[in-house]
C-alpha cells in the first residue's frame, strides 16, 4: 500500500531487500552502504557529516538530567 501510493503521488522512495541466507552480511553491507553514502551526500552539499552540535547537547543534558 505505502509503495502504491508513494508511486500515484511520485514520492521518491528506495524499496531494500535483505538476502534471507545471508542477514548478517546484508545487514552490513546496507549499514556501510548508508555510511558512505551519507558522507559524499554531505561533503558534495560541503557539510561536515561528523559535526553534530545536537547530539552532544543532547548527551550533556541526558547527564546533567542523570545527576
Amino acid at each position: 500500500a505505502t509503495i502504491k501510493v508513494f508511486k500515484k503521488n511520485l514520492i521518491p522512495f528506495r524499496v531494500i531487500l535483505i538476502d534471507q541466507k545471508k542477514p548478517i552480511q546484508s545487514f552490513i553491507s546496507l549499514l556501510v552502504y548508508s555510511m558512505l553514502e551519507t558522507t559524499i551526500l554531505c561533503k558534495a552539499l560541503d557539510l561536515n557529516p561528523f559535526n553534530q552540535p545536537a547530539v552532544e547537547a543532547i548527551k550533556k543534558e541526558t547527564y546533567s538530567l542523570l545527576r
